[in-house]
């Protein structure tokens, strides 16, 4: 794994700024070229390259190598190690790596179980293809008798609509103070998980990596509850100054290809991937609009907003969030039933029910 490997139309090339690796007989089926990090763009046809994997051992070099590719066409870099390197190597880029959130993955690989360096090279290989390809590497063996009932005919699973959200991102919002609950909520548990983890694993789950979660007080504890998720932290200092200040933080936070946000709420522990499938297929449709959930007669987050209102968000102050933005673009909102979003968590009394009505449901 000493190697920096790309994939292009012209077959694979390892290569390596250490001359001493670079021996093609460590290689037999790839072309072996010795180049450092500022060289990489001098002696490989980069403009042909659709996939590369980084691994040196080395963060250092890592980076080096990263940033070269940031201005680079490869739609898949993978990063070999744990999502703290990543984030890490992320984080050291600075605005370089903006160009790269939606294009960077790790750890690599599909979930198939495996452990031995061959089962892992056919995870790597079969993650690439699929995000190549724009599929979401799911099962293709799916029984329609026994899978879940979609209950609008008209709702596509994120897999389905892939391409289409290409340059969506999501910003959940978990910088509140929680001065009405008395502590701090994020870190609730509800069906063995945290209100925060459950709320970025949604986010995660149809977006991938292009999740942003902002924090506010408590920042390293709630950051290391979510260690190994692909998501980018951002701490808003001034999150006393109300859910304004979080959205700023947020948006501020997604790169300048990015073409609209998904601005979900840690604090809806009923909001599950599925709920939001009718929303994001909306958007999709028509990526200019507003789309928001709508519940008990009224309208707000879950929503999706296209890149051209990010100004206006940027503009929000106070404690309003974004709610007051729906009730102003109404000719343009598109409004998805989903009573799912009425629950929030507020008081210790919203918990004590959410609590005694889950174990009423079983």
């Amino acid at each position: 794994a000493d190697k920096q490997t790309t994939t292009s139309p012209q077959g694979n090339t390892v290569t390596d700024y250490r001359e001493s690796l670079c021996r093609t007989g460590r290689f037999p089926a790839a072309r072996v070229v010795h180049a450092t990090a500022e060289e990489l763009a001098a002696r490989l046809d980069l403009a042909g390259m659709d996939a590369a994997v980084i691994m040196t051992h080395k963060l250092e070099q890592d980076q080096l190598y990263l940033a070269q590719l940031a201005q680079q066409p490869p739609r898949y870099i993978g990063l070999l190690g744990p999502a703290a390197r990543k984030q890490q190597l992320l984080q050291g880029l600075g605005e370089a790596a903006d160009a790269l959130r939606d294009r960077v993955y790790g750890p690599v690989g599909l979930d198939i179980g495996a452990e031995l360096p061959e089962e892992i090279a056919v995870s790597l290989i079969a993650e690439i293809q699929a995000v190549l390809r724009g599929a979401a590497g799911g099962h293709l063996n799916r029984d329609p008798e026994t899978a879940p009932a979609n209950t609008n005919a008209s709702v596509a699973t994120a897999a389905d609509t892939a391409p289409a959200l290409q340059g969506l991102y999501a910003v959940v919002l978990a910088a509140g103070g929680a001065t009405r609950f008395g502590a701090l909520k994020q870190l609730l548990e509800f069906n063995g998980r945290s209100l925060l983890r459950q709320a970025s694993e949604t986010a995660v789950a149809l977006l991938q990596q292009r999740v942003v979660v902002v924090h506010g007080p408590k920042a390293v504890r709630c950051q290391r509850e979510l260690a190994e998720l692909p998501v980018q932290h951002v701490i808003n200092d001034s999150w006393e100054n109300g859910i304004a200040s979080s959205l700023r933080a947020g948006i501020r936070a997604l790169p300048p290809h990015c073409r609209g946000v998904l601005i979900l709420l840690c604090d809806q522990p009923l909001i599950r991937p599925e709920h939001l499938h009718g929303l994001l297929q909306a958007w999709a449709e028509d990526p200019s609009r507003i789309v928001a959930a709508g519940y008990a007669d009224d309208v707000g987050a879950p929503a999706v907003f296209p890149a051209h209102c990010f100004d206006a968000l940027r503009a929000l102050s106070g404690d309003m969030g974004a709610r007051q933005m729906l009730h102003r673009h109404r000719d343009v909102l598109c409004t998805i039933p989903m009573q799912e979003a009425a629950l929030d968590i507020d008081t210790q009394a919203d918990y004590e029910a959410l609590l005694r009505n889950s174990l009423t449901s079983g």
